[in-house]
């Protein structure tokens, strides 16, 4: 479980890496592979009991967390672009969180 928190948290740092350079606005555009990944995220079912977490297990599990709300903003608000990306408004902290992950997590 912790494992694919971490694939997430790798995924939301990616998608701060996209956002980056971008005004800080919340209309952002974002890689149309990332933003699939990142809906699948959001579709998946976390039926586990969760057990007693170290202090990076919860960051993991927090930063997963965000990636799954970016995903459901775009599942509902996408519109994609000519250039194979999509143009969402994702809320600020969302966005926040995602360049914080992509300047704190080492690239794959």
């Amino acid at each position: 479980m912790y494992a694919r928190y971490r694939l997430d948290a790798r995924l939301l740092a990616d998608i701060g890496t996209a956002l980056e350079g971008q005004p800080r606005t919340s209309a952002v555009v974002i890689p149309a592979d990332l933003a699939d990944q990142a809906i699948a995220a959001w579709n998946r079912d976390e039926l586990v009991e969760l057990p007693v977490e170290t202090d990076e297990q919860a960051s993991v599990r927090l930063l997963a967390g965000d990636l799954a709300l970016i995903g459901l903003t775009l599942s509902l608000t996408n519109e994609p672009s000519e250039d194979g990306s999509v143009r969402a408004h994702i809320d600020m902290n969302l966005i926040d969180s995602a360049i914080a992950a992509s300047r704190s997590i080492a690239p794959h």
